[in-house]
């Protein structure tokens, strides 16, 4: 036993001896700490911990609204609160026994329906008329009016001709200075200075005498208004006065002829008269050409004007070579009007 633990004390010996040597050697480490016994040894310093970022800059959260303290609330007053009911009983009366005049009426809701057709009233039947309505249509009975016959020419053609049944009963004015117009010879010698197709055709100027004035056709007249007696109806063949846009006088020699009924002029011109005899002439006038002023290219000239008798009948219309015909073109067969042009 002595022998083994001299030899333990040998080799402490020894141990202790060497771990100085080893010290040096080694990586130098801090000290150790000597802990009396009975201490608890310090705890390991901590490593330092690295900077850290600088935080993100953050908007501040706006601040929810406070809401306003609550203002105290009385108590309901029942008899305030109630609703009242409407009343739709009737008035009462007012004093004496009238009735109010004021009615108590509940809110009304507007009304959207469409309103209720007025109630038809019965027209009493008209009674029937004793005055004899103006006449539009031929006279009634011969003689009793005066007529024009008007002898026209289409440029080196046969003489051709019309009659005008004047109407001193529509236009009584009219009738007298038209007459008198006539028996002074104006119209002798004038052209037909406006054709519309299937419509009218008009004259009355006394530039239409002279075809250097061409341009002009249609700007002048006499030179004497007369007033306007706008009563009468535009039928077909109807002899009206002209007049300028805008006037309520009429012409004192330009008149048109209707080829057509034109009751849209009814009302602005003065009807004195309807061609009665002689309507072929106009139908074949209608189809002549006209330039961009609707002036007839060929001239169409009134050769004479004469007031004649208001019965009179024309014997025939058209002249061709000095013989007369029978009855007018409009009235004949193919074979009729045939053997006419090559007798």
């Amino acid at each position: 036993m002595k022998v083994l633990r001299s030899v333990s004390l040998l080799a402490a010996i020894l141990a202790a001896w060497s771990l100085p040597v080893l010290a040096q050697d080694a990586p130098s480490d801090p000290p150790a700490t000597e802990v009396a016994p009975g201490e608890t040894a310090p705890a390991e310093p901590a490593a330092p911990e690295p900077p850290a970022a600088d935080p993100a800059p953050t908007e501040p959260a706006p601040a929810e609204p406070v809401p306003p303290a609550p203002l105290p609330v009385a108590d309901p007053d029942p008899a305030a609160t109630a609703v009242a009911p409407r009343d739709l009983s009737p008035p009462e009366p007012a004093e004496g026994g009238a009735a109010a005049t004021t009615p108590v009426v509940p809110s009304a809701i507007p009304d959207m329906s469409p309103p209720k057709p007025a109630a038809a009233v019965k027209k009493p039947k008209p009674a029937k008329p004793t005055a004899q309505k103006k006449p539009t249509g031929p006279p009634a009975a011969p003689g009793t009016t005066e007529a024009v016959v008007f002898t026209i020419r289409v440029g080196d053609g046969p003489k051709e001709s019309f009659l005008v049944s004047l109407r001193p009963d529509v236009a009584p004015q009219t009738v007298a200075h038209f007459k008198r117009t006539v028996e002074s010879g104006f119209y002798e010698g004038l052209a037909f200075h406006r054709l519309i197709r299937n419509y009218l055709i008009q004259t009355g100027d006394p530039l239409s005498k002279d075809d250097a004035q061409k341009e002009q056709w249609g700007t002048t007249d006499i030179g004497q208004n007369i007033p306007g007696e706008f009563g009468g109806t535009h039928t077909r063949y109807a002899v009206a006065m002209a007049h300028k846009a805008g006037e309520t006088t009429s012409s004192g020699s330009q008149f048109f002829i209707t080829l057509r009924p034109a009751t849209s002029l009814d009302g602005s011109y003065a009807v004195f008269g309807e061609v009665t005899q002689g309507m072929d002439v106009l139908n074949r006038l209608s189809g002549s050409v006209v330039d961009t002023n609707d002036v007839p290219v060929k001239r169409i000239e009134i050769v004479s004007a004469k007031i004649v008798s208001g019965d009179t009948q024309l014997a025939d219309s058209t002249t061709l070579g000095g013989r007369r015909k029978t009855k007018p073109d409009s009235q004949k067969g193919r074979l009729e009007r045939f053997i006419e042009r090559v007798w």
